[in-house]
């Protein structure tokens, strides 16, 4: 049973890490959370070539769980993370949710997702496990405006 301290709130949930699974990387299963039934299930990996630089995978599923359970699940994977992390959701309010909690380095909504959707695909800062050549995100508005009008013209 692993517990998280939380704004001060004792958060208590069962996790599990198993073998590596190559298609997603470590399976992180959390259980007994209140908000999920039959608990959820994300994937952390890292790439091999960056030493700064980890994925997780599936965060689509902290969709049907509280805000303080989401930021419980997410600060315990980036304790085994490097010091950023690039997650993609098809779930705009996962991908809101993960924006204005983490020091984020981009966020993007790109227009590829099934039936006319949209994948939002994130770059944050590791503030749990820091590694000190991550500097802290500099939001360029004029640049992500830039980057915008530059997909809606490609497509």
């Amino acid at each position: 049973m692993e517990v998280v301290l939380l704004n001060k709130q004792i958060m208590n949930f069962e996790l599990t890490v198993n073998n590596f699974n190559s298609s997603y990387g470590y399976p992180y299963q959390f259980k007994q959370l209140p908000s999920a039934k039959y608990g959820i299930t994300l994937y952390l990996n890292s790439d091999g070539t960056n030493c700064k630089l980890s994925y997780i995978h599936g965060a689509g599923v902290l969709y049907g769980i509280t805000d303080e359970e989401k930021k419980a699940v997410i600060d315990r994977m980036l304790l085994d993370a490097k010091g950023t992390i690039v997650i993609n959701t098809t779930c705009k309010e996962v991908s809101q949710f993960i924006e204005k909690t983490y020091l984020t380095y981009y966020s993007h909504e790109l227009p590829i997702g099934y039936h006319g959707g949209y994948q939002y695909h994130l770059c944050i800062k590791n503030t749990i496990n820091t590694n000190a050549y991550c500097k802290d995100p500099v939001k360029d508005t004029v640049s992500s405006d830039l980057s915008k009008e530059m997909v809606k013209i490609k497509l």
